[in-house]
Parts: structure tokens; C-alpha cells; sequence
């Protein structure tokens, strides 16, 4: 039995069905299946049947590797697709690309969250760059407005690789 499945974009009801039912996650990589032009993931469909969904970046020939573009593209994907404003909200999506990513391959105990016991992996963003610093909602503003750009260090198991924590 797989741990997980890439794309499901053509999931029949009957397949999501029995995805659930054996808790079988799924990772969605929104822009490459549009760059492609092979439709979009049914992500609401997966939450709505209690399915893990986790967000990936895919073919880096066709995009890059952004998790910040993928979040904003899979927000507006799933509310223009569902024709409802409020289908998803920041929080779910922020959540499908770190915990839920983590828990779909098989690392939530390790990764994926900030708690006692996890390896103390953490990406800071500056706060005070244009784009970031009137944000009244830093959920949404990661989201749809955070670049990598924004980044101003990454911890990788306590270490800093990227940065400094005083950027």
C-alpha cells in the first residue's frame, strides 16, 4: 500500500473515497499541473473526504521550487475553481505546506512544526521589507505576499545555514 500519491488530478470520487479510507496522503503541485495544462488537483474534494494534502513544487524545468508562489497559486486555484471566496483560508494552505507535507512523507514526528522534540528547523522572514511590513495578518501575509527574498535566515536542526537571526 503507497504512503502517498503525486498529483491526483484526475481523481474520481470513487478514488478519493478509498484514498481516505486508507488514510493514504496526497501531494498537489498546483502550478506545474497548470503549466502543463492537465487540470488542477480536486484539494478541496481530498479535505473534504479527510485526506492529507500536502503542497509540492514539482518540475523545476517548468517552475521554480517556491513554496510562497505555490501557496498563493493553490489559495486562488481552489477558491476561482470552487467559485467561493472563502473555500480555503491562509491557515489550511500554510498548514498543507509544513505540517501536513511533513505528515503525507512520513516525517511529522521529526519535522513540520514548532515543538519540543522536533528538530528545530525554521525559516525567519524579515518582517520589515515592503512587501511584509504593514501586515495585519501574517498568516495570509506568508501566504500571499512572503518572497524568498523575504527570507532573512534558515535554521536546519538548531543550525543556522542561511543568514543570521540579526538580518
Amino acid at each position: 500500500m503507497p504512503r502517498l500519491i503525486v498529483h491526483a488530478t484526475h481523481a474520481t470520487s470513487d478514488d478519493i473515497r478509498r484514498i481516505a479510507e486508507s488514510e493514504i496522503g496526497v501531494v498537489c503541485c498546483p502550478r506545474a499541473n497548470a503549466t502543463l495544462g492537465v487540470g488542477t488537483p480536486p484539494i478541496n474534494k481530498l479535505l473534504q473526504h479527510g485526506v492529507k494534502v500536502a503542497l509540492g513544487t514539482d518540475n523545476v524545468m517548468l517552475n521554480s521550487p517556491d513554496m510562497f508562489r505555490e501557496m498563493d497559486y493553490t489559495t486562488k486555484m481552489i477558491k476561482a475553481t470552487s467559485l467561493n471566496p472563502s473555500a480555503i483560508t491562509s491557515v489550511e494552505v500554510l498548514r498543507m505546506a509544513t505540517v501536513d507535507a511533513a505528515d503525507v512523507i512520513g516525517l511529522g514526528s521529526k519535522i513540520g512544526s514548532i515543538e519540543v522534540g522536533k528538530k528545530a528547523d525554521i525559516v525567519l522572514l524579515d518582517m520589515t521589507a515592503p512587501n511584509l511590513i504593514h501586515s495585519q495578518d501574517f498568516v495570509s501575509s506568508v501566504v500571499h505576499r512572503a518572497r524568498p527574498d523575504n527570507i532573512a535566515c534558515v535554521i536546519v536542526n538548531g543550525e543556522i545555514v542561511h543568514g543570521s537571526i540579526n538580518s
